[in-house]
């Protein structure tokens, strides 16, 4: 029988069995734990192998210098059973912190701004990520001009006061710097110059302000239908005061350019209809044109000879509009006032040339007005 010093014993830490010259040793040849060191919750059983298998272990036991040892089975941890209607954990957000007792609520503008605020610079933030520098400035500058008249707005001792002008600080510090980068992207991350707010407001609950409406808007910058220009963004201006009595002087300037005016017998009802069914600078002058609420601004007092000219002018572009009948009417007005000019003007009396021009005119315009009748 083996000696007890002699005798094979298993590592009560690691398992490794040890015999032959290793049986000799204090300690384990692997973890170094002294022989009969057990761990604090019990030894570990494991069987020393068969003797036929031990037999053929020992030689290659002894020649081996180091014996990687089993890995000891993972501890076992037992998750914590939720109730069985439970299928994820409900977390719930953090109370509101409370407004003091003696502090007024801000007004409904001063939350709208604030909520505008930070509605632009969430904006800001968007382009500023994406590198594109100067227009995040420009958002930035915005958001900071809303979230400053917020501010004022703000009750005195409202905690939300403080927080949007320090807001209003970062945020305008953010737009310098990308104003110095000359539109190339930044380098600092947005973290560095903007934090985050926390209102006590609620940002939810005002409404726009009438005065913050895009027509108003408009407005406060001065644009009129007497101010704003004959074209296509000057009628998209006008058009977006939503004011028929400023569309109806705009509509006015147009007429007059063209050499006519509103009948003074048209009532405003059917004016505005007409200009109602615009979409467009070029779709209300053709509306202008032909309604019937607009006339020749003429002077019968004025030269016949340019009074039978300018109405032979607008025969034509009636003629041209496919108003046949009231390019006749015209075209007959034209024949009366030349027809006058030719027997009485004193250039008609003068000039043979002149008289003989004039006849050919009326001539013409006659044929015209039998030719735009009769069809």
């Amino acid at each position: 029988m083996a000696s007890v010093a002699t005798a094979p014993w298993s590592c009560g830490l690691c398992t490794y069995w040890h015999e032959g010259e290793e049986a000799t040793s204090a300690k384990c040849a692997i973890c170094g734990a002294r022989r009969g060191e057990v761990p604090p919750d019990g030894p570990v059983q494991q069987a020393p192998p068969p003797e036929a298998a031990v037999a053929a272990a020992a030689p290659a036991a002894a020649a081996a210098s180091v014996i990687q040892p089993a890995a000891p089975p993972p501890p076992t941890t037992t998750a914590p059973r939720l109730p069985s209607a439970a299928v994820a954990p409900v977390v719930e957000e953090a109370p509101r912190e409370a407004l003091p007792a003696d502090v007024p609520e801000p007004p409904p503008r001063c939350v709208w701004l604030a909520a505008e605020g930070l509605r632009l610079e969430a904006r800001a933030a968007e382009l500023d990520r994406a590198g594109s520098s100067a227009e995040a400035a420009f958002h930035h500058r915005r958001a900071a001009d809303k979230l400053s008249d917020a501010a004022a707005l703000c009750p005195d001792g409202h905690p939300d006061g403080p927080r949007l002008r320090e807001h209003v600080l970062e945020v305008s510090a953010r737009a310098v710097y990308l104003d110095s980068l000359a539109g190339a992207p930044p380098s600092m991350p947005l973290e560095d110059h903007v934090g985050e707010v926390s209102l006590l407001m609620d940002l939810s609950s005002a409404p726009r302000p009438e005065d913050e409406e895009v027509s108003a808007l408009i407005a406060k910058s001065g644009t009129s239908g007497s101010s704003a220009a004959l074209s296509e963004a000057g009628y998209r201006l006008v058009a977006a005061l939503e004011n028929p009595a400023e569309m109806r002087v705009y509509a006015n300037r147009i007429i007059a350019a063209d050499g006519r005016r509103r009948a003074s017998s048209s009532a405003d009802a059917d004016v505005d209809a007409t200009l109602r069914a615009a979409s467009s600078f070029d779709g209300l002058q053709q509306a202008i044109r032909g309604a019937s609420w607009v006339e020749l601004d003429i002077d019968l007092n004025m030269d016949r000879l340019d009074l039978g000219n300018k109405f032979a002018e607008e025969g034509a572009s009636l003629e041209a509009q496919g108003r046949r009948e009231e390019a006749a009417q015209m075209y007959s007005k034209a024949v009366a006032a030349l027809q006058f000019a030719y027997k009485y003007d004193e250039r008609s009396c003068r000039y043979p040339k002149v008289k003989e021009a004039i006849g050919k005119k009326v001539e013409e315009l006659s044929r015209k007005a039998s030719a735009s009748g009769a069809r």
